[in-house]
């Protein structure tokens, strides 16, 4: 039976009821003026008060029926006004505003899932009535006004209402994105230091507005529309943020592979470098920081895994996913050994900032970001370490030689390049070296030092000239030993290490003593000289012979040796001390105690070409840097 059918059959129930009505009352009035001890009002009391019984039954079945169907009544009565309430300004009063979408959704859903129920309650209350012998003009009158109120299309009236929220919802979603507007000019970025950031302080969005942003989120995020919300506020703040981070001139970014790195300039990349590290601590500590405290507040009651990943998409879309793609190009480029110090700034200047991408990255939906940050670093330490062990490699693969002796550039520049390592960068350098290895950095150090040496001793093995070899290393061992002594250098590698090269100095001023100077020395053999009667001459001619040839032996080495180089004064200083040592007295001798062997003419006394202070004159020339 439809509702309609159902409304006719109950008026025709309820005339029929009140007449009856009528008549049970007048007997009710009639029955208690009849004695209550006669065997008559006993026999007509009982199916009265069987009656009243079931009238109070009728009764709630009728205000069971009626209740539900009168809150659906007072809804149709209040859903114009509501209507009008929210088609006017949300921020008049935000909370009221809110409250109204919150009651009609609430009255829309009480009839969706009740209205069913509620005219079948009606029907079976117009039943009860119906086959009852008893009733109620009032309950009839109750149930008739019901049933003409709701004479209505519960479905059409549900759309309707429904349509209202969605316009209120649309409504609330539109101020939410003109609040964002006219809150969304870009930073400048470019030279500016601005202060870094702390708790819940913002740089673009006016306070009052933030207040209205997070209530406004509130009210669509319990309304199911967060992803909306959340669309809204990227789709406005993805320009500005891209446009901030514009603003640092970042067109280097566009080198974002290890290819493109390799073509750079060394200076160039330096200078890329220094503006990477200074983009990426004001797009952490400015850009990042304050989009993440607004989000923060605006986002409060949202889940944080949707919001997070929502903000996570926001950031890498604004311009950090460029400087990670540039950071990651930077670590996987060439291994050359001037980018070390290049490479341990930028794992310093990610360590620096670790703390706050553990703040501004916080939550499951920035898990992404995290592990893109982490990879870099990864890779960038990885990098460190092997430029700094390949870079041993390079050294003992170096060849080449000076003819005067002096040490290589490569020996200053391995040199200087650990001493500067250490004074700018042991510490960090240490951490990276241990991130990797299961060794110490002097370990690796030593490594590098190593090499050098081997390398040296491979390129001494390279001259022919007698004594080369000897000067050649004695610059190079004296030249690490006094730069590094009295370095970080020399402490990284201990007292030992330094004592070894001072031995190995003088062991090669000895070993070049030994292998020049004391074979011209043996040429002023005394054997055959000692002056006897009658044997001058022979003495005399021997003298002559060892004199020209010891003339002609130090005039050779003479020449050879002059255009040898000693670097170092004090060095050079010490090794002619020991050659004047070993053959100025030893002349001086030889002349005094046979010199007396010649005649005093000129053609004898030739043979005497130096005395010793010439001969010293000449050997404290031997070595100068031209």
């Amino acid at each position: 039976m439809d509702i309609h059918a159902a409304r006719h059959a109950l008026l025709q129930s309820m005339k029929e009821a009140e007449e009856i009505s009528k008549s049970l009352q007048k007997s009710s009035l009639k029955l208690l003026h009849i004695q209550k001890n006669t065997e008559i009002l006993g026999h007509v009391m009982t199916p009265l008060l069987s009656q009243s019984t079931e009238f109070e039954q009728l009764v709630g079945c009728v205000d069971r029926a009626i209740e539900p169907a009168d809150y659906i009544l007072q809804a149709l009565q209040s859903i114009r006004e509501k209507e009008t309430l929210l088609m006017g300004d949300p921020l008049k009063d935000l909370q009221k505003y809110a409250k109204t979408i919150a009651d009609l959704e609430e009255q829309l859903s009480y009839i969706k899932h009740n209205y069913p129920a509620m005219v079948e309650a009606l029907l079976g209350a117009f039943h009860a009535v119906s086959e009852n012998r008893i009733s109620d003009s009032y309950r009839m009158h109750t149930l008739k006004e019901a049933f003409q109120g709701l004479d209505i299309d519960p479905q059409s009236f549900i759309k309707i209402g429904s349509e209202i929220v969605d316009s209120a919802l649309e409504k609330l979603e539109t101020v939410f994105m003109s609040i964002l507007v006219n809150n969304n000019s870009p930073m400048d970025l470019h030279g500016e230091n601005y202060t870094e950031m702390e708790g819940d302080f913002f740089l673009f969005v006016d306070m009052e507005d933030v207040g209205l942003l997070q209530m406004i989120a509130e009210i669509l995020e319990s309304f199911g529309r967060a992803k909306k919300c959340l669309k809204i506020y990227g789709s406005i703040r993805i320009e500005s943020m891209r446009a901030s981070f514009k603003s640092m001139e970042t067109d280097y970014l566009r080198y974002n592979s290890s290819s493109s790195i390799d073509k750079l300039q060394w200076t160039a990349l330096e200078d890329h470098v220094a503006e990477w590290l200074e983009a990426l601590r004001k797009t952490v500590k400015v850009l990042v920081s304050s989009e993440r405290n607004l989000c923060n507040r605006i986002f409060e009651t949202f889940d944080m895994g949707l919001w997070t990943d929502f903000f996570q998409k926001l950031v890498l879309g604004s311009g950090i996913k460029a400087l990670i793609e540039f950071g990651e190009a930077v670590a996987l480029s060439q291994r050359e050994p001037q980018k070390l110090f290049k490479l341990l700034d930028m794992v310093e200047g990610l360590e620096t900032l670790k703390e706050d991408f553990g703040v501004v990255f916080e939550g499951p939906g920035c898990l992404e970001i995290r592990l893109r940050l982490s990879e870099m670093e990864k890779h960038l330490v990885h990098s460190a370490c092997q430029v700094l062990w390949d870079f041993g490699k390079q050294v003992e693969e170096d060849s080449g030689l000076f003819v005067d002796g002096s040490p290589p550039k490569l020996t200053s520049y391995v040199v200087n390049y650990l001493k500067f390592m250490l004074t700018e960068y042991e510490e960090v350098m240490a951490k990276v070296w241990g991130m990797e290895n299961n060794t110490s950095l002097a370990e690796a150090v030593s490594h590098v030092m190593d090499s050098l040496e081997l390398s040296l001793e491979t390129r001494a093995k390279g001259y022919n000239a007698s004594g080369l070899a000897h000067i050649f290393l004695m610059n190079n061992y004296w030249y690490i030993f006094k730069r590094a002594r009295d370095s970080k250098l020399g402490n990284l590698l201990g007292e030992a290490w330094l004592k070894q090269r001072k031995r190995l100095v003088n062991q090669h001023v000895l070993g070049y003593e030994r292998e020049v100077w004391v074979p011209l020395v043996k040429l002023l053999n005394k054997d055959g000289l000692v002056v006897s009667s009658g044997g001058k001459g022979g003495a005399k001619d021997l003298f002559k012979q060892r004199i020209r040839s010891f003339n002609s032996a130090f005039e050779k080495l003479y020449e050879e040796h002059k255009n040898w180089v000693i670097s170092d004064e004090e060095l050079r200083e010490g090794t002619f001390m020991k050659i004047e040592r070993a053959v100025i007295p030893a002349y001086r001798n030889y002349n005094e105690n046979f010199s007396i062997l010649l005649d005093h003419s000129a053609s004898e006394s030739k043979h005497l070409r130096y005395t010793p202070e010439q001969l010293e004159l000449m050997l404290s020339h031997l070595f100068t840097i031209k």
